[in-house]
């Protein structure tokens, strides 16, 4: 009890500790205690119930070998040691001091056995002093046998302790001296490294010095071959020198690695520090330790009582417990947030002229924030901050905030800008101007930005289009959220899936068990019918009429059957018609003991069976099948309702489709997203070989070293003037800017040194900001000149790795017709792709249209929502809006009823219709603020937007726009075409070739500096046969003859055509009328016919004559070789484009035409005659080898990159026809198919005739007309 009292206080101090720190700390602090036990023990002074000095102590004994075997534990070896002493002590007072000498000297002996406890000795007749010699005496020889036993033991692991420790101190030197050893092995190894790093520094010098060599030598150099040896040379000398820098570096990174390794395991390698000296004993005694409960003491060592001493002496001042660490202090609490003061960021703002200020200054997530607004910095709020109103939302519009309970909030969503709460502001917000408002709102837990726009009375300010934005702090980013959104929104549409699917099938199951079940058991028995002449039944079961969960029995005679040579019969059973094939099974039957001649199985009948269906085999190809009618036995009994068996069917048959469906889905997921991952990746090696044409075509004119150039670094630009408008210039100057010419740095007028016999070069400095090199050139340093500017787009280089990116441009698109879901004719394709082509670069595009009245009942059209409303010309309009092919689109409905009609065009009507039109369409951009960069107009009927905008909107708020405008055809409204093309920035037709065709045009002429022809393309997702499902076989170059013979079968059962002739079919797709060429068409059906091959003809005609004409044609030539079809058919134009092998356009003006390259798409091939569009994209195998291997592949070699795809003509009587179109039939025949036709064919269907080349060309045509 003693030595749990002292033991005490050290044992309970510093629990906060580390456990590390508390393990060493425990064992000191056992190993003080014992120590202070044993002078306590050994000390002279003794009161009742202490034992005398020298008496043998069992408690101690055990506390102390518990110590040691800690300490053990622990591996403190110090600690052992000292322990060890202390453990000798209490052996040799318990065993006497008569020891072995060896035991003595540290060798152990093994323990002895415990022998049994004798019966306590008779006490001493007589009281004893505890000091008393015979005390001391009989203490000692009264010693437990057991004690004695725990004694040897623990004399035995001294000795074993002691052997531990002096191993352990023999280690400790050895490693020591390795450690030693060790370190100076590092500092050889450093100074090796250090050696090496210096060899590697007189490398890298020698490498400079190379450098500078090669540089002198470059410079010196007046000839093209030694400049680029010098060049390489230098290069070569570079690489040297970063190598040699990089060796050094990573040697001594390698030493300084190695040297703390080492540091470590000297570390580790060390003795642990002695613990702490115990302090000495204090002046005054601490006070006694609080009374234990008594043990009961061996009845040897019972005294009787004593006299008590006057005063009972108090035991001796006990050393104090060794030192403890101190708690490791608790960390910090955090500073309190400092909260920023909003009318010292309001005075601030008011000095700056700032808008608007947020507090906190950062918003966090999931947390307040107050919105200040300056209202007189706004023109739409100032002078009417009583009326100011605020429209915000998060995460770019997608997700509301919350306005706190005190902030108004209107029926359109929007919250009232409030006076200061100067209140709360205090008496510091006095000096702030009146014109502060402020909105109070909670923003939301997932929340990466702001969004917001300021409005009052009708006038918005949304910073030009921009929408003001602010970032929010937190845990969530824009990528991460548009993936969770994305992922909801998948997750929320697979429930409603799943539900919709459920309700379908239970529909689907239940009128199945009303109306069809009854129809299952027909033909269903208990047995075969016997044969005439007795014999007995052929099968039977029983019991009949089974029922579900019964066990039934099946008897077969097998002798009478054609199994009968069979060894062994199997009966091969289903249920309800072999409808669930988890509930086929194949028994074999055994022979029937009580019927001769039979074999018998039995099976238990599942729920939900109506009937059950077997036949019976050998177990191989021999089967008893009942003559193709299947045995059949019935179930129960059908009442037509949904008795137990039957709704146990039910949720079978409910869980069964359920999963039919999913699967289905899950299997047609997976193929669409592997459909769409390859049409990306051969969408994106379409547009990087677009971009390699461009540069190739380029590089003969310009090119850069190096050919990618990067921010902050030099890049040297070559021209070559030779097939430029500076033909024969003897000096060309180079001028140019950043950043699509808005960078504050610029160069030149440079003049640029001749660097070989035809090129020029200059070498400019990029900027670290610069993501675009802008430049042309001139044959004059400035004034008037002749200048290259590349048609108008100007010449560019792309930068890599600047500080800043290319702002997208913001373009709206105002027409009267889109695809899908208002197409006439090409306008609305073009409208449609490309939009989406200049979205996929990167751009924002939008799109106005009339809001016919035949879109509100549209199944093309998603469901539509309100934008806005405003009146124009004393007209009340309301917009609508709704995503069409991934294009925002707004739609203008007029309150006068213009577009109530179903139809497009109304004819006389249309130009005032489309002029209010136009005029609607740009008052609701400045009523929304939307202030877009480009605003494309297109044809006739939206040509009046470029004098309107200029007149009547520009000077007002929507100022930002320019215009561009294209003519689709020029046929129509050429007065409204000639104001367009005089007051837009840029204008363009379809195609180079019409461009030419038209530039004498009046309504042209005057403005050729900014008209530039762009081929349209065609949309590589909607024409595409891959992932047609029009085509009975989809394909691509790697199977297109496989897929177009598919085609063209299908395409002969559609029209009825022979399927037992090799012969070419040739195909026209076309409106009738006497621009598409119609008398040649008429005639190459009949040549087609002459040649042996087959004609068919989708299209009609707007003329009743014209119609008439080929209807009379149709009954004289249809039949089996030729097929007409005059009506739209839209799944029937993808077969004809798929399954004929040449498609006829011979148009007699043709501004672009798609037609062509939707064949081509098909691997169909063009027969067409050379106008406009069709000149541009269709190339003649005979004739057209040079320029299509320049237009379609950037080669100048027609024997390096085959180009030719098609057959033209220049003429336009039959004649001409003739000689194109029986040049691509003999060709068909020569080859049969196959061949070099073939390879032609792979040809055409791999040629990009998409809008990725187009799209590149409108973008640089816009910053262009920003530029001006």
């Amino acid at each position: 009890a003693h030595h749990h009292c002292q033991a005490s206080p050290s044992s309970s101090s510093h629990g906060g500790a580390a456990s590390s720190s508390q393990s060493v700390s425990a064992t000191t602090q056992t190993a003080s205690s014992l120590a202070s036990s044993a002078t306590s023990t050994s000390s002279t002074t003794s009161s009742s119930g202490q034992q005398p000095k020298g008496a043998p102590n069992p408690e101690r004994l055990r506390e102390l070998r518990m110590a040691l075997t800690q300490a053990r534990k622990d591996g403190d070896m110090q600690q052992l040691i000292l322990i060890a002493g202390e453990l000798r002590e209490a052996v040799t007072a318990i065993l006497g001091s008569d020891a072995s000498e060896e035991d003595t000297a540290g060798v152990a002996t093994a323990p002895a056995p415990r022998s049994p406890l004798p019966p306590p000795p008779p006490s001493s007749p007589l009281p004893l002093h505890p000091t008393h010699p015979a005390s001391v005496a009989a203490a000692v020889s009264a010693v437990e046998p057991e004690t004695e036993a725990e004694a040897h033991e623990a004399e035995w692991e001294v000795a074993e302790a002691e052997k531990e420790a002096e191993a352990a101190k023999a280690r400790m030197e050895a490693e020591q001296k390795a450690a030693a050893a060790r370190a100076k092995q590092a500092q050889a190894e450093q100074q090796a490294v250090a050696a090496k790093a210096a060899a590697a520094a007189a490398a890298a010098a020698e490498a400079e010095k190379q450098e500078a060599a090669a540089k002198a030598q470059a410079e010196q150099g007046e000839k093209t071959a030694r400049l680029q040896a010098a060049q390489q040379q230098a290069a070569a000398a570079e690489a040297a020198k970063e190598e040699a820098i990089a060796r050094a570096a990573a040697a001594q990174k390698q030493a300084e690695l190695e040297l703390e390794q080492q540091r470590l395991a000297r570390a580790a390698a060390a003795p642990p520090s002695p613990p702490p000296q115990a302090a000495p004993p204090q002046a005054q005694a601490p006070p006694p330790p609080p009374p234990a409960p008594a043990a009961p003491a061996p009845p040897q060592q019972q005294q009787p009582p004593a006299a008590a001493p006057a005063a009972a002496p108090q035991p001796p001042p006990q050393p104090a417990s060794p030192p403890q660490p101190p708690p490791a202090p608790a960390p910090p609490p955090p500073p309190p947030e400092r909260k920023e003061d909003a009318v010292v960021l309001m005075n601030s703002a008011q000095q700056q002229n700032k808008l608007f200020i947020t507090v906190p200054s950062v918003p966090k997530a999931n947390e307040p924030c107050t919105l200040f607004v300056r209202c007189n910095m706004s023109n739409a709020l100032d002078g009417h901050a009583e009326d100011a109103r605020l429209n915000i939302s998060s995460n770019d519009w997608r997700l509301p905030v919350e306005p706190s309970k005190d902030c108004p909030v209107d029926g359109d969503g929007c919250m009232r800008l409030m006076p200061l709460d100067r209140v709360a502001l205090g008496d510091t917000s006095n000096g702030l101007d009146s014109n502060w408002r402020q909105a109070k709102f909670v923003i939301p837990k997932e929340a990466y930005g702001l969004s917001f726009a300021l409005t009052a009375r009708g006038n918005w300010d949304n910073n030009n289009g921009e929408d003001y934005r602010v970032d929010v702090a937190g845990d969530m980013d824009k990528e991460t959220y548009v993936i969770l959104e994305q992922q909801r929104a998948d997750h929320k549409r697979e429930l409603e899936q799943q539900a919709e699917d459920r309700r379908d099938v239970e529909g689907i199951v239940n009128n199945m068990l009303h109306n069809d079940i009854g129809s299952w058991r027909d033909g269903a028995s208990c047995s075969g019918s016997p044969s005439e002449n007795g014999a007995a039944a052929p099968w039977e079961v029983s019991p009949c009429p089974a029922a579900c969960g019964e066990t039934v029995t099946v008897r077969y005679s097998k002798a009478s059957s054609s199994l009968a040579a069979a060894s062994n019969v199997f009966l091969n059973a289903g249920m309800n018609n072999w409808r669930d094939d988890s509930n086929i099974t194949k028994l074999p039957m055994q022979n029937d003991p009580s019927k001769p001649g039979y074999v018998m199985a039995s099976f238990r009948v599942p729920a939900g069976t109506v009937c059950v269906n077997f036949v019976l085999s050998d177990g191989g190809s021999t089967y008893d099948n009942n003559n193709g009618r299947d045995y059949k036995i019935a179930v129960g009994t059908y009442e037509g309702d949904l008795s137990a068996n039957n709704k146990a069917l039910r949720s079978d048959l409910v869980e069964q489709m359920m999963y039919e469906r999913a699967e289905g889905r899950r299997i047609r997921r997976e193929e669409e997203e592997k459909r769409h991952k390859e049409r990306a990746q051969r969408r994106e090696a379409k547009k990087q070989r677009a971009l390699e044409v461009i540069r190739r075509q380029q590089k003969h004119v310009m090119y850069a070293e190096p050919a990618q150039a990067s921010a902050g670094q030099k890049v040297t630009i070559h021209y070559n003037p030779e097939n430029t408008e500076l033909n024969g210039a003897e000096t060309v100057w180079i001028t140019g800017g950043f950043n699509n010419w808005e960078h504050t740095s610029r160069f030149g007028p440079l003049a640029m040194t001749r660097d070989s016999a035809l090129h020029y070069a200059s070498t400019i400095d990029v900027p670290s900001d610069a993501f675009r090199v802008d430049f042309v050139f001139s044959d004059v340093k400035q004034g008037d000149g002749r200048y290259d500017n590349r048609g108008g787009f100007d010449w560019h280089l792309e930068v890599q790795g600047s500080t800043k990116t290319d702002k997208p441009l913001h373009v709206v698109h105002i027409a009267v017709e889109m695809a899908p879901i208002c197409k006439v004719g090409g306008l609305g394709d073009v409208v449609t792709s490309l939009g989406r082509a200049v979205k996929e670069l990167g751009h924002n595009v939008e799109v106005v249209l009339p809001k016919y009245n035949f879109l509100s009942y549209s199944p093309l059209l998603g469901a539509m929502e309100w934008d806005s409303t405003f009146r124009y010309n004393n007209t009340d309009i309301h917009v609508h809006k709704c995503i069409v092919e991934g294009l925002q689109c707004f739609f203008v409905e007029s309150g006068g009823g213009h577009f109530s009609q179903d139809a497009v065009y109304m004819g006389n009507a249309d130009a005032g219709r489309f002029d209010f039109f136009c005029g609607a369409a740009l008052e609701f951009l400045a009523s929304t603020a939307r202030n877009p960069d480009i605003i494309h107009c297109h044809d006739w009927s939206t040509a009046p937007v470029a004098p309107i905008y200029w007149n009547h909107f520009n000077a007002g708020g929507l100022n930002n726009p320019r215009i561009c405008f294209t003519i689709h055809n020029l046929d129509f409204g050429q007065a409204a075409v000639g104001g367009a093309a005089m007051q837009s920035q840029v204008f363009t037709t379809v195609s180079p070739s019409y461009a030419g065709e038209i530039s004498g045009h009046p309504a042209v002429a005057p403005h050729l500096g900014k008209f530039h022809g762009v081929i349209n393309g065609i949309d590589p997702d909607i024409w595409d046969p891959s992932n047609d499902q029009f085509l009975p076989l989809n394909y691509d170059e790697n199977n297109v003859m496989e897929g177009k013979a598919a085609a063209k079968n299908a395409l002969r059962e559609r029209f009825g055509l022979r399927g037992d002739v090799s012969c070419p079919i040739i195909g026209v797709v076309t409106r009738l009328t006497a621009q598409k060429g119609i008398h040649l068409i008429k005639h190459a059906a009949h040549k087609t016919m002459e040649r042996g091959g087959q004609f068919v003809l989708l299209g009609s005609a707007p003329d009743p004559k014209i119609q008439g004409d080929f209807n009379s044609l149709s009954g004289s030539i249809g039949g089996d070789m030729a097929g007409f079809c005059f009506s739209y058919d839209e799944p029937l134009s993808h077969l004809i484009y798929a399954g004929c092998d040449m498609i006829l356009v011979p148009s007699m003006f043709e501004p672009c035409g798609l037609t062509q390259m939707i064949a081509m798409r098909y691997g169909s091939v063009p027969v067409v005659r050379g106008t406009g569009g069709l000149r541009d994209t269709v190339f003649d195998c005979d004739f057209d080898r040079a320029r299509a291997a320049w237009e379609v592949h950037g080669a100048s070699d027609p024997d390096e990159e085959e180009g030719t795809n098609g057959y033209s003509f220049g003429g336009t009587d039959d004649g001409a026809l003739d000689s194109a179109l029986n040049r691509a039939i003999d060709h068909w025949y020569s080859e049969h198919g196959g061949g070099t036709w073939a390879d032609l064919v792979k040809r055409v269907v791999s040629q990009d005739w998409s809008w990725n080349r187009p799209a590149l060309q409108y973008v640089e045509l816009y910053r262009s007309a920003r530029k001006g």
